[in-house]
């Protein structure tokens, strides 16, 4: 459950909030629990979301392996990429 936060526009109050993703946006049809005023909360983005890892990510995958150059061989080799001028570009550019 991520947590969310709220502030109001009327006291300027902020607050965070466990919420299901589903709900997330509850708060802001109801009144806000400090000042009660209603149609003054919105979701406030004061910080940047966390992300983590599973318990599964290996970096010796085949999907992390070959960096750029493998990236841009593969994407230069595509049908119907391969004859195009950026696909040209591409491969002066990174692969000679």
């Amino acid at each position: 459950m991520p947590k969310y936060d709220f502030a109001c526009r009327a006291c300027e109050e902020h607050w965070s909030e466990w919420l299901k993703m589903a709900d997330c946006e509850k708060p802001e049809r109801k009144a806000c629990p400090h000042c009660k005023k209603k149609k003054t909360v919105y979701r406030s983005y004061t910080q940047a979301p966390a992300m983590k890892m599973d318990s599964n990510f290996k970096i010796d995958r085949p999907h992390n392996q070959g960096g750029w150059q493998d990236a841009v061989k593969r994407m230069t080799s595509a049908p119907e990429v391969k004859y195009t001028p950026a696909a040209k570009k591409l491969r002066d550019k990174y692969l000679s």
